[in-house]
This record gives C-alpha cells, structure tokens and sequence, in this order.
C-alpha cells in the first residue's frame, strides 16, 4: 500500500477554502494566517499532483479534481468527526455499550440485579446486555469477543483469563422435606451420594464443585438427571422424581423459589463454597463503560464480602 503523505490538516484547510471561497477567510475560520493556509494547499496540490482551485486575484474557484476531492473529504471528515465525538462521550461515559455474560444463578441472586439498577441509573446513556448462559459458554464468548467480561463461579486456572474473586457463596444441599436426610442437623458428602444426585449440565461450574467434592470423599459424580434450569430441578424434587432426589445450590438462589415442601441442609463438616468472579480476556483493553461497571460490581458484591469475614 503507498503512502498517502496527506495530513488531516492539510485536508481542513482544503475544505475551508473550498467553503469560503477565497483564503483569508479560510484562514480566519481556520484560526490560522493566510500564508498557512496557502501553504497546506500547496502541500496537498504537490501530493496528489493536481490542481485543486483556480486562482485569480480577485477569487478562487475549485477545479474539476477539487471538487471530487471535496465529496469525498466532506464525508470522511463527517465520519472522523463522528467516532470522535463516540469517543469521546464514551470515555466520559455518556455513551457506550457493555455486554456481560452472567451465570444464571449469580443473575437471580439478590445481589446482581440491584447493582445492575443502580448503575443505569447512574449511567442512563450505558447500554448494558446480559447474557444469562453457564460458565463453560460465557468463558467460549469471552474469548470470541462477544462479551466484555463475564460475572460467575471461579472456574479451574486458564492462562487466557483474569480472575478477580468478589464474595464466596455457600452451597446447600436441597431435598424434599421428608428425605431421610434430614434426620440430622448437616450432612456429609458421603452420606449425600447414596442418593440419586439432580444437577446442572458439565458445562456449569457448580457441577464441577461438586465432582471435587465427590472426589475428596473419593467418590465419582453420577448425575441421575441434569438440567439447564434450577426451576426444573425444584420442581422436580418437589414431585419426588427419583425417589429420594437430591440437588446443591446456592443459598442466594433459594429465596428465590417456592420451598413448599422442601428443606436444605448444610454441608459438614465443612461448608460446600464457591468463589463469584469477574473475569476478563488477558491482553484486552476494557473500555471506560466496562471499568464502570465492573467497579459497580465490586461495590455491590463488596457489603457481603465484609459479611463472610465477620462470621469468619
């Protein structure tokens, strides 16, 4: 590709003229002098090796080239204007767009979408997408680009992303509530497996907490039903399905549901915890809209951080 040594500058003053019709008062538009002006036009007429106005001593006029030179430098310079502007008000958060990927059950948790409220109000002109899908997929659009980060459980370490733990959530184990169970105020994992297990899919980070889990007890994770959607998972405990069914989640989720019928016990002897993250693509700027908004996470997450260290 050859060089266009034509310079923004030189295409402003080109312009100017070109709508003033004489150099003086392009100059004066242009907060420049005279012999500015007439210099850059010089520049431009050597570079492109056409004439651009004919010249007498009472007026100007474009020539044929000029005024092709004109069109097309109207609107590119519209163009230019234009982003810049975007740019601009973007970096002072006027405009933007954000696109987060958010694990279904973070997004239904108490804490997400109140801080997703307060920061639009905070920021009207900020389009925000959330894009409720399961860690495995959030993490695949990541990468793509599709998304600018990405709210949900800590997955296993990749050289590709950042993870910035917010808040650890504890996991409870939920059954009907006449499961034998709950005869006893927590349960052990052990105990737990002897029962048909009802989870979330392989790509969901919850399930592989849980294999972990299983393997510590040095038991393998043998789902007798998975589901995208926790609504089926409560629906299907509640109806009994597989007998004595049982399922893990998160304690933000279960005021969420109607528990008629069904309990929750805790883990012992160690509560079942996940750590919620923002996670971002190494080697990618963030844009000004989504430090905003990962800085409003981290406020809005940042109450039941300081909760989990005084029980501690």
């Amino acid at each position: 590709m050859s060089e266009i040594n034509l310079g923004p500058r030189d295409i402003e003053a080109f312009l100017a003229v070109a709508t003033h019709g004489n150099f003086r008062a392009a100059a004066i538009a242009l907060g420049i002098s005279q012999p500015a002006v007439s210099s850059r036009i010089r520049h431009a007429e050597d570079v492109l090796g056409i004439k651009l106005f004919h010249r007498t001593t009472r007026r100007v006029a474009i020539t044929e080239h000029g005024e092709r030179l004109r069109i097309r430098a109207e609107q590119a310079m519209s163009e230019l204007r234009a982003v810049i502007h975007e740019f601009r008000d973007e970096a002072r958060m006027q405009r933007g767009r954000v696109i987060i990927g958010v694990a279904p059950t973070v997004a239904a948790g108490a804490t997400f979408l109140p801080t997703l409220e307060k920061f639009r109000r905070r920021w009207p002109g900020i389009e925000v997408i959330v894009r409720d899908d399961l860690v495995g997929r959030s993490l695949s659009r990541l990468v793509s680009g599709e998304i600018d980060f990405s709210l949900g459980p800590l997955t296993r370490t990749d050289e590709r992303f950042a993870f910035e733990p917010l808040v650890e959530e504890e996991f409870v184990l939920v059954a009907h509530g006449n499961h034998p169970l709950f005869r006893q105020r927590s349960v052990r994992i052990a105990e737990a497996a002897k029962y048909p297990l009802l989870t979330m899919p392989a790509e969901a980070a919850a399930r592989q907490m849980l294999s972990d889990a299983y393997e510590a007890e040095g038991l393998k994770l043998k789902p007798a039903f998975e589901s995208h959607n926790v609504m089926t998972i409560v629906a299907m405990l509640k109806a009994g399905f597989a007998g004595f069914g049982i399922s893990f989640m998160p304690v933000g989720v279960v005021p969420l549901f109607n528990f008629e019928d069904l309990k929750t016990a805790q883990i012992a002897p160690k509560p079942l915890m996940r750590s919620i993250a923002i996670t971002t693509a190494r080697g990618r700027a963030a844009q000004p809209s989504s430090v905003a908004l990962m800085n409003a996470l981290r406020a809005g997450f940042a109450p039941h951080r300081a909760a989990k260290k005084d029980q501690n």
